[in-house]
């Protein structure tokens, strides 16, 4: 599941009650989706716990077992479009502690992270596989709850039913309006590098308790390996927007982020020659540190990427990304050697190349190789959408490109900091 709250337009804030934002009410909301994180995100590095117990229940392989994971993370990130679309309609609830509202939402999905892998192994241990898949499901039926924390900034001022009805009717059909994002080509292939991300940090949790006792490591010490990551991704999401938002830090942010993946990359490949306890725990130490900034700043720098050029575009931006990482994510469980039918589309199984080859070195080397391809393909696009930038503000206030390196680094400075605040995003909950 997904929630993301995208800034409502300069019309929508006018009417709506200003003593809200930033207001302890805008912390109602901010819970909820604190929570929301901490079960979505917790339940799907969970499932490498469940991932085991799958395969020894149904004498399953480790291609079939796989594919359940990734059709789960699919359909929830092949729906974001339409998340984006929906829930528009809660407003802005945070414009001064964006920032810092950011953080602490995505800080859930570090502490899920840490905490649901432990309450899965001690219910599968306490009321067996059956006893314990209805507790996960009663602890999951509690994501309606934390929705319900959700609600839309009452207007102050009153309003005329027809015109609010016909504006909100024209809003919803310029959301539908992908066309002028799809046909922007640097974008696109920054959306693109999504795809090649997710194929490579996707299945990577899910095989991860399965790999360990393939390496004869006890399956505790293989549950502590997600803690450990779960731990440093708490603590990387929730600085790292504060980081971003340095100002000596907003011009290279983009930079920051690609070189995170590549480092990220860098661990997945690590975990092909990995031989014990040790050594895994500081590669996974790693890989969540550098992970959870990736995840942290997604949308941010999808944002950087088309506020500038594509004026209240950003929506359809976000949307287009976590669309293309539902692509991803589909082709990372289904893929190098066995058919599965999925959606009427024909994918390759990637836990077939563990079924082939009788080891899992193989998937984590093509999981890593993907995930480097996607880190490469974001830092060219960050750096020619960079260029086009300068250029494009340079035109907006008749300032030559080429008069200084001075000149250029003031002018990309002001893509970052003269955007309104309801043409950026607020409170955003990715996983």
């Amino acid at each position: 599941m997904q929630v993301t709250g995208i800034g409502a337009d300069r019309q929508n804030l006018e009417m709506a009650d200003t003593s809200y934002i930033d207001s302890k009410k805008s912390w109602i909301p901010l819970t909820g989706a604190f929570f929301v994180q901490l079960l979505v995100t917790g339940t799907e590095k969970a499932f490498s716990v469940w991932f085991v117990e799958i395969q020894y229940i149904y004498q399953a392989s480790a291609s079939a077992t796989s594919g359940i994971a990734g059709i789960n993370s699919t359909m929830r990130l092949l729906l974001a479009p339409l998340a984006v679309m929906l829930t528009s309609i809660f407003g802005l609830q945070f414009a001064q502690y964006r920032s810092i509202a950011l953080s602490i939402s995505v800080t859930g999905a570090g502490f899920g992270a840490f905490i649901l892998p432990h309450l899965v192994s001690f219910l599968e241990e306490t009321y067996a596989y059956d006893g314990a898949m209805l507790m996960n499901a009663a602890i999951m039926f509690h994501l309606s709850i934390f929705g319900a924390l959700f609600f839309p900034i009452p207007s102050d001022k009153p309003q005329d039913t027809e015109k609010t009805r016909a504006v909100a009717w024209k809003e919803f059909k310029q959301k539908l309006n992908w066309v002028e994002m799809l046909k922007d080509k640097w974008f696109m292939i920054f959306a693109s590098g999504f795809i090649f991300n997710m194929m490579g940090s996707g299945p990577v949790t899910t095989l991860i308790v399965d790999y360990c006792l393939f390496l004869k490591i006890t399956k505790n010490q293989a549950i502590l390996l997600l803690s450990l990551e779960g731990i440093f991704q708490a603590v990387i999401r929730l600085s790292s927007g504060f980081i971003f938002s340095i100002k000596q830090v907003q011009n290279i942010r983009g930079y920051i982020w690609s070189a995170s993946i590549f480092i990220s990359s860098l661990a997945i490949l690590a975990m092909c020659i990995v031989k014990d306890f040790i050594t895994f725990a500081l590669i996974m130490c790693v890989r969540g540190c550098f992970l959870a900034l990736y995840i942290a700043q997604q949308t941010l720098i999808t944002a950087d990427m088309a506020e500038v050029i594509h004026d209240k575009k950003v929506n359809q931006a976000v949307g287009i990304a976590q669309f293309m990482k539902g692509i991803g994510t589909l082709i990372g469980s289904f893929l190098s050697g066995e058919f599965v039918v999925c959606f009427g589309l024909t994918f390759i199984s990637l836990g077939y190349i563990k079924d082939y080859t009788g080891s899992y070195a193989p998937a984590f080397l093509f999981l890593g190789s993907m995930h480097m391809i996607g880190s490469i393909l974001s830092c060219i696009s960050v750096f020619v959408r960079n260029r086009q930038i300068k250029k494009f503000l340079a035109e907006e206030i008749e300032i030559k490109p080429e008069e200084s390196e001075q000149s250029q680094t003031n002018v990309l400075e002001i893509s970052r900091t003269s955007i309104p605040n309801d043409q950026k995003l607020k409170t955003s909950v990715l996983c």
